[in-house]
């Protein structure tokens, strides 16, 4: 089988916008995204990728072992945050019969589970207006701000028997788009005399 392992360290400390762990796909070899917006052509999504020049409906996504595809149009349906990640597989060529399914990969997510102990952690991350560059062509800054937040938690139910893991994640999105300048008409325009224009 060819394919590389990502553990939980890596998903958590690589840098991922928008926080979609199915990015990681693009840094396996063989592995090219495929964008645009089209049921058959690409989608924007990250888990719609070109694997070994195959078509980017022709992936399979696992979560713990179970079926995680949108039948419909054949993108992963379950996206589990980076945080809840204990290892990201993707097996680009000759991989196992029991996977079947599709010709291009399978994408195996392990989320993690609970333990003895207690554990959890609380996150936000941000994009803000005022840390954003002027694009060349707009005379102001357009309004964007990006707040992700969550949480994990995990224990034990039954001492050495029975655990838990909870993982919760929330994105709220603000943005302006800008606009070409628009000119209003004049006192004059606007009463019907237009000999001033051009």
């Amino acid at each position: 089988q060819l394919g590389a392992v990502m553990n939980s360290r890596a998903v958590v400390n690589l840098p991922l916008n928008t926080r979609d762990t199915y990015q990681l796909l693009q840094l396996q070899p063989g592995v090219q995204s495929q964008q645009g917006y089209d049921l058959f052509a690409g989608s924007e999504n990250a888990g719609v990728v070109s694997v070994n020049g195959g078509r980017g409906r022709s992936n399979n996504f696992n979560v713990n072992g179970g079926d995680a595809n949108d039948q419909f149009i054949a993108v992963p349906a379950v996206q589990p945050s980076p945080d809840e990640i204990e290892e990201f597989r993707v097996l680009t060529n000759t991989f196992d019969a029991e996977y079947g399914r599709n010709s291009g990969s399978v994408v195996n997510v392990v989320t993690k589970g609970g333990t003895n102990s207690i554990h959890g952690d609380a996150y936000e991350f941000f994009r803000n207006t005022k840390l954003d560059a002027r694009g060349f062509f707009d005379g102001t800054r357009p309004q964007w701000n990006q707040n992700q937040f969550g949480g994990t938690f995990g224990g034990p139910i039954r001492k050495d028997r029975t655990f838990f893991f909870v993982s919760a994640e929330d994105r709220e999105i603000v943005q302006g788009n800008p606009s070409d300048l628009v000119t209003l008409p004049t006192a004059a325009e606007r009463n019907g005399d237009f000999t001033a224009g051009p």
